[in-house]
């Protein structure tokens, strides 16, 4: 009876246990659910932030913890949020495979609503890349399921991008369909304020295509009004812009003007928003690895947690102790194998996503950099007032100083992604120097410094090297040693270390009396974004760029940059570069008066009023007759109809971009020049830019004598 009674004692505290485990198991499942949805809402909110290097850090734990609870429904909204994440990033091969992956987890799961949303999503890329029966395709797959689930939510969505499809095939009946719809169902969904005036502008656009200015009146009113309200600078642009055309087409000038500077007026405040979300894009490239630094120590932490309390679990459930510890032995080594694939994947996608910063940002900054050095350098030349001339050209010296930061982070990313090649080419170094001091003239006087050139006798008088990552080398020190001094003297000194038949070893000195440089510091100067102090950084400004760029470049060169300093007394940087001799004999540049301009019939494709203005202002100087055309579409029906001697096309233009344009002109006038305009600087664009049947290309801004150089020698041809 005893023992009977021990064995039922017994038996009841193993099933005790046994609830205890089971419990603890089914919190800790529900704990991982919940934190892989906090993880996804996370993401999303960020992405729409335009916050994309934490938005996919939480995608992708997000989907390795779905994954791990065999969560189906988790695991295709990891997918789905990805796919959004790097649709943002302009990874649509990316993003289209992760959101595929999510549509066909959803269909086998019927989980329809989220299926409509994936397939809406899947429908704009194929717009994207104007594939747009397909897009229909999965518009209105997505549109049929939101029907049939009567969720108005999920209707709005394709509806709206079906009336951009039809817009864009110019099926303008079925557009004013689609978005009647979208601006009906958007009006009873109080978040969806800006996808009801975006319907309401495209409707007015297209009502605006088929003369019925009346109606395309109204409607763009209604889209305005609701602009205002929730602030969507963009969406007026386009507005003022349909009122503009409106208006000009009715001989209306007076409200045609006054659309247009509305129109211009909020391009600005758009393009000040864009700049600064451009900006924190590239911040943000920077901050990828650390971040992913932050977030493996915080994931580490929480599963040394875990470990901890799956221990005393297993000490306290003597019963299954073994069972236990082996689960976990073969969890952590799964666990380290996803660690390390994870880490890889998101070590390429960082790459990635830089090397896609970086061409956006080239295009954005140098683009507007363009009209403002353009344009200052016009009205320099037309003889203004002694005052004006006082602020243009401060105008001027801040755009070329901001274009020199902007080149000195693009060469940081070419070095560092090993893109940066050595050149071979006939200079002479006196005149090198002299025209670096010269072009630092304005900074030098400023500073009430002044410079010294000592240059040995024995040095040849033409050499070949890479004449422009020295030149680049000198700017960077010589602007550093103005820069840290006031009122001082500042020695630019090169000496002949070693001669032979064919080569000569030179060793070249900067030398200034200004601030000077700790020596705990001296080192620390020449990594990238840094400076000796922010107490330095406050009084004399500037990125801490140039001094990483000159170890770089000289690295690539075979050398290395050192310092001799003491604080407060002033700071010699030296180096050594061994350099061909040139034994042949300059060539004798002509000047050129480029006759050969005058009165030729040039078009200029660009999408940017301002960038047509000053192209047009440059080229009407020689006589030059010249036609604007705003986009793709209109340069091919332009060139349909009449005879140009030669075409400047724009590259990032909407809709059709030069790329595609060109390729379009090309099947029926393959002998027209056409050059492109681009402020790309990436490797790729040459090659691309020839692979599209274009015949040169010319980076924006551009030095204006080139501009006519190259114009003139295809004229010619």
């Amino acid at each position: 009876m005893k023992r009977n009674c021990m064995n039922k004692m017994s038996i009841f505290w193993i099933f005790v246990l046994l609830f205890v485990l089971v419990s603890s198991a089914q919190t800790d499942k529900k704990k991982l659910r919940d934190s892989t949805v906090l993880l996804l809402e996370k993401s999303f909110l960020l992405g729409e932030k335009y916050q994309l290097s934490a938005s996919l850090d939480y995608a992708l734990i997000a989907l390795e913890k779905a994954k791990k609870l065999q969560n189906d429904t988790l695991i295709a909204r990891g997918y789905n949020t990805l796919g959004v994440t790097y649709a943002r990033l302009f990874e649509r091969d990316k993003a289209y495979e992760y959101m595929l992956k999510a549509s066909e987890i959803q269909t086998r799961i019927n989980d329809s609503i989220q299926l409509s949303r994936t397939l809406n999503n899947l429908g704009i890329l194929h717009y994207y890349k104007k594939e747009y029966s397909k897009a229909l395709g999965f518009l209105g797959r997505a549109l049929n399921i939101a029907t049939l689930k009567e969720d108005i939510t999920a209707s709005a969505d394709p509806l709206f991008n079906s009336g951009r499809v039809y817009l864009d095939q110019n099926n303008l009946e079925e557009a004013i369909l689609y978005f009647n719809k979208s601006i009906e169902i958007s009006k009873q969904i109080p978040r969806r304020k800006r996808n009801l005036a975006y319907s309401h502008l495209l409707l007015g656009e297209a009502l605006y295509r088929q003369k019925r200015y009346e109606e395309a009146i109204e409607s763009l009113g209604k889209a305005i009004k609701i602009n205002d309200e929730g602030e969507y600078y963009d969406l007026n642009a386009m507005s003022y812009e349909i009122y503009y055309n409106i208006y000009k087409e009715q001989n209306e000038l007076t409200k045609a003007n006054e659309a247009l500077s509305q129109h211009v007026f909020y391009v600005k405040k758009s393009y000040d928003i864009e700049k600064t979300t451009t900006a924190e894009r590239l911040k943000l490239v920077y901050q990828i690895q650390e971040g992913e630094e932050r977030m493996a120590i915080v994931e580490n932490e929480k599963e040394q947690q875990a470990r901890t309390i799956q221990k005393f679990k297993i000490l306290t459930l003597v019963i299954i102790v073994l069972l236990m510890s082996l689960l976990i032995i073969v969890y952590q080594l799964h666990k380290k194998k996803n660690e390390l694939a994870l880490a890889k994947q998101k070590s390429e996608q960082a790459s990635q996503i830089k090397a896609n910063f970086f061409s956006v940002i080239t295009h954005e900054l140098r683009t507007p950099l363009y009209a403002v050095i353009g344009l200052s350098d016009i009205l320099l030349k037309e003889s203004p007032r002694e005052d004006q001339e006082e602020y243009l050209t401060s105008l001027n010296f801040s755009g070329k100083h901001l274009l020199a930061l902007i080149n000195n982070v693009l060469q940081i990313n070419k070095i560092d992604a090993e893109k940066i090649e050595v050149e071979s080419i006939s200079f002479d170094l006196r005149t090198l120097i002299g025209d670096i001091v010269d072009s630092l003239r304005i900074s030098t006087n400023n500073n009430g410094n002044t410079i010294k050139i000592d240059l040995d006798e024995r040095i040849p008088k033409r050499v070949k090297g890479d004449s422009l990552k020295i030149s680049q080398i000198l700017i960077n020190l010589i602007g550093n040693a103005i820069k840290f001094t006031k009122n001082g003297e500042i020695i630019i000194a090169i000496e002949t270390l070693e001669e032979k038949d064919t080569t000569v070893g030179l060793f070249f000195k900067i030398i200034d009396d200004g601030i000077g440089v700790s020596k705990e510091k001296q080192q620390l100067i020449f990594d990238d974004f840094s400076q000796e102090s922010m107490k330095v950084n406050r009084k004399y400004g500037g990125t801490g760029l140039g001094l990483a760029i000159v170890k770089k470049l000289l690295n690539v060169l075979g050398s290395d940059i050192l310092i001799e300093s003491e604080e407060g007394k002033g700071s010699i940087f030296h180096f050594q570069l061994t350099l061909e001799k040139d034994f042949s004999a300059p060539e004798v540049e002509k000047e050129e008066n480029h006759e050969v301009l005058k009165g030729l019939r040039i078009l200029i494709v660009d999408d940017n009023k301002i960038n047509q203005l000053l192209t047009q202002k440059i080229l009407t100087k020689k006589e030059v007759i010249c036609c604007i055309t705003n986009n793709g579409f209109d340069a091919i029906k332009k060139l349909q109809e009449e005879e140009f001697d030669a075409i400047l096309m724009d590259i990032h233009m909407p809709e059709l971009d030069g790329y595609a344009t060109t390729r379009e002109i090309r099947k029926f006038n393959p002998k027209v020049p056409i050059i492109a305009l681009t402020a790309s600087k990436l490797e790729d664009t040459a090659e691309k830019i020839k692979s599209a049947g274009m015949n040169d290309y010319i980076s924006k801004p551009f030095v204006t004598e080139e501009f006519y150089k190259k114009i003139s020698e295809l004229a010619s041809k």
